[in-house]
């Protein structure tokens, strides 16, 4: 991409619908593989516990806001109101030693919102595997 910049890309070649991310140089040079998988817990039991996790997806599901954090997995900062499924989100994040990361830090909402369509507006969940 330009200044030791490294982008990872998993979707159609149109460029829609699929899921990126760029490194800084320091961080490219530890990516082992990248792969899209849809079952996220079959994914997880087989990475070692010495390993650093980085999940930047749309796992269909809102966590939500609120005015605590919940536990550590998730900070006051999210966007909207938490469903099913992103209970779900959390009960996986928390298994696994994992925070969603972006609802830590205080946004503007139109700086957190990834997604808009027909009037539901929606972030994607960026977690990252805690320190032991």
């Amino acid at each position: 991409m330009g200044n030791g910049y490294k982008m990872y890309y998993v979707g159609h070649d149109t460029r829609r619908n699929g899921v990126g991310i760029v490194l800084d140089p320091e961080m490219k040079e530890g990516v082992l593989q990248v792969h899209r998988e849809s079952d996220l817990s079959e994914v997880m039991v087989k990475i070692p516990r010495t390993e650093r996790v980085w999940i930047g997806a749309d796992l269909n599901g809102h966590v939500g806001g609120g005015s605590a954090r919940i536990w550590r997995q998730h900070g006051k900062f999210g966007f909207g109101t938490r469903n099913e499924e992103g209970q779900t989100i959390l009960d996986f994040v928390a298994a696994n030693n994992l925070a969603v990361t972006n609802t830590y830090f205080k946004k503007k909402d139109s700086r957190k919102i990834t997604y808009t369509s027909g009037g539901v507006n929606s972030q994607v969940a960026l977690c990252h595997m805690q320190e032991k």
